[in-house]
């Protein structure tokens, strides 16, 4: 073949990869441009902590949530009144309402799990920790749902819980409702209810330290790996030792052995060491 000829030749085949290789690289170009980054980075994390933080009203927190509830005759109530919840940024606002609410730290950064931890805490008395779970949704990073150490739980799953509740055989549905609305006894059937046992856990009065003891271990027997207890119990020796300056010994006790549980959990060193050092006295 003249040399020309194969020149040519070389120089369309040359050409039509080009072409291809253009048409193949550049499509993918486009494809992964309307990808969304599959993880939440830590900046974008760092600026979710700080828009929460900051945020002081329903409609601030709302515009970072993304959560569709499911129906429900009657939301989750907050602790401890008798207002109703139904998403993360109402759950958010009740804390804020009562408590300081201050970022402690990121959860599963460098995974599709990235989430963020919220201590709430007045005079240095615990509410709660709040934990919020981060997605990305048409390039925007939201607040998809939330979990609550009071609650022993997701609110997805508690809202889920409440549902099949409120769904359930009429005699059940009257004492869920009756515990809802009173605090009165459940049955046994609803007594493993993570709603009816966090209920419950707050109506109990650390005064009564027989009762209460008793209520906590109660509340423990059944939701084994949860926290709530731990909780309530250092909120309770808190709260003794910031009024009295004292409090019942067996209750230190109770409480020593929950703080590291609650430790382990949230890794929140900062209060809870001064804490630890306190109840060892």
């Amino acid at each position: 073949m003249p040399r020309r000829a194969r020149s040519a030749r070389s120089t369309n085949v040359g050409r039509r990869i080009a072409i291809v290789a253009a048409a193949v690289f550049g499509g993918l170009a486009v494809w992964l441009a309307s990808q969304d980054p599959p993880r939440v980075t830590h900046a974008e994390a760092m600026v979710m902590a700080s828009a929460v933080e900051q945020a002081s009203t329903l409609a601030q927190l709302q515009r970072l949530v993304l959560f569709t509830p499911p129906a429900q005759s009657k939301p989750l109530p907050a602790l401890p009144s008798d207002r109703t919840m139904a998403d993360p940024a109402e759950a958010i606002l009740f804390r804020k309402s009562l408590d300081s609410y201050t970022f402690v730290g990121t959860r599963g950064e460098g995974t599709n799990d990235t989430r963020l931890l919220f201590r709430c805490d007045k005079d240095l008395i615990l509410g709660d920790y709040q934990e919020v779970r981060l997605r990305r949704h048409e390039g925007q990073v939201r607040i998809t749902d939330l979990w609550s150490m009071a609650w022993d739980g997701w609110m997805s799953d508690l809202l889920e819980e409440r549902a099949r509740l409120a769904s359930g055989d009429p005699e059940s549905v009257r004492a869920f409702d009756v515990a809802f609305d009173e605090r009165a006894s459940l049955p046994e059937s609803l007594r493993r209810s993570r709603i009816s046992g966090a209920m419950l856990l707050a109506s109990l009065d650390s005064r009564d330290a027989v009762a209460f003891r008793d209520g906590v271990s109660a509340h423990r027997a059944v939701h084994k790996a949860g926290h709530a207890s731990d909780l309530r119990v250092l909120q309770a020796a808190q709260l003794q030792l910031k009024v009295t300056g004292r409090a019942d010994s067996a209750l230190i006790e109770d409480a020593l052995a929950a703080l590291p549980r609650i430790w382990a959990r949230v890794d929140d060193g900062d209060f809870l060491q001064p804490w630890r050092t306190e109840l060892r006295r």
